[in-house]
Order: C-alpha cells, then sequence, then structure tokens
C-alpha cells in the first residue's frame, strides 16, 4: 500500500507518488558519474625490463664526499602487460636484469609531461619527465640510490624507440649527488658526548707549590 514512500508514510512524503522513484534515480545518477571519473582518471601499468647501466652500482666515485657521475642506461622493454595513459596511474616495473631493484610508484600526467614518484631500491625520489619531439624526452628529479648509497639531483634525456616487439630507451643522464655514508658519518661525528669537565682540567694550569 504505501511503496510509493518506502513503506514509511510518517516519515516519507510524496504527494503525486514519484518521489522515492526520483531518489533513487538521482543516487544512480550519481554513482554512475563517480564511478566513470574514476575509470577516466585512475590505470594501473605493469611492465617488465632489462637495463643495463655504463656506470657499475659499485665504482670508486662512491667513496668520494660529493660526486657527478654521467652515464648512458638502456632500458629493454620485452612486454607490457597492461598500459595506462590516464591522468593517474599506479605502475609496477619488474626488472629482468636484477630483481631486487624492482620498482612501483605513481604516474601524474598531464598534456606534456609526467610526474613520476618512485619507490625502488635504486631509485627513491621524485621525477618530472617533459615530453619533446621525435621521441626525446627530458627528466630531471631528486633520487636516492640505496645500491651506490648516494642521494643528489639527476637529470637525463632519453631517446624512444622500437624493434618489433620491444621498446628501447636510451638514457643519458648526470648525477649530482653525496655519499649516504659520509652524511651519517658527519652526524655521528657532531653528536659524539662533549665533557666541559674533561676539557677544562686539561687546559687549565697546574697549580705551583707553594
Amino acid at each position: 500500500m504505501f511503496a510509493y514512500c518506502g513503506n514509511n508514510p510518517v516519515n516519507r512524503l510524496d504527494s503525486n507518488g514519484n518521489k522515492w522513484a526520483d531518489v533513487k534515480q538521482w543516487i544512480s545518477d550519481k554513482w554512475n558519474r563517480f564511478t566513470n571519473w574514476v575509470d577516466r582518471t585512475f590505470g594501473v601499468e605493469s611492465t617488465a625490463v632489462c637495463i643495463v647501466d655504463s656506470n657499475p652500482a659499485a665504482d670508486i666515485s662512491n667513496l668520494a664526499p660529493f660526486s657527478a657521475t654521467g652515464g648512458v642506461r638502456v632500458a629493454t622493454q620485452s612486454k607490457r602487460t597492461n598500459t595506462s595513459s590516464k591522468p593517474v596511474t599506479a605502475y609496477k616495473k619488474s626488472r629482468l636484469d636484477a630483481k631486487i631493484t624492482s620498482s612501483a610508484g605513481l604516474k601524474f600526467r598531464s598534456k606534456n609531461s609526467v610526474v613520476d614518484i618512485s619507490l625502488g631500491l635504486d631509485n627513491i625520489g621524485i621525477s618530472k619527465t617533459d615530453f619533446g619531439s621525435n621521441d626525446i624526452n627530458s627528466t630531471w628529479g631528486f633520487k636516492i640510490d640505496l645500491t651506490r648509497m648516494q642521494v643528489g639531483i639527476e637529470t637525463s634525456t632519453t631517446k624512444i624507440s622500437w624493434t618489433e616487439d620491444k621498446q628501447i630507451d636510451t638514457t643519458d643522464y648526470t648525477y649530482c649527488n653525496v655519499s649516504i655514508a659520509w652524511i651519517y658519518s658527519v652526524f655521528a661525528f657532531s653528536t659524539l658526548p662533549y665533557s666541559e669537565t674533561e676539557s677544562s682540567d686539561y687546559y687549565s694550569p697546574q697549580r705551583q707549590p707553594a
């Protein structure tokens, strides 16, 4: 009898008998708009790459407090299980050459650039890539490389090319960094205990006998 008002005639008033249907339609419309927005905005991506770096993870520059390392990094992408060009993308990058350095993160895309927040053993940080012409992109960002025990700023230029079934990214980079070991050493030395009593006793003149 009271289906028009959800079987609740005391708390619900519907003079023309259509209000409850209108409410359900409004909720349905809002939910559809929300799910469509989520689908347009958020995506996931999974890739598998093999990276060859002209500079090994362990080299003499790691012993210096400050250094600037330059080199060429070639990343061959053997397969892409799924891809996304949506504004916000959660991604996983599996490393075929060293599984321990696989990474994950978030990408925020715009028309001409992408901001990448990465979490991996050799790349913890944030970077911004500007898309250029002829498949050449430029990147700069803050990076922590735990395989080298360094933290700093990296700038790079990447040329993208393709074979029949692979994508090849050739990156010329410069990494200006500070040694994490030196930062820790300076911090540890600066926090050593200091005794004013011992210092004053050492420098005070000895008393002369009367």
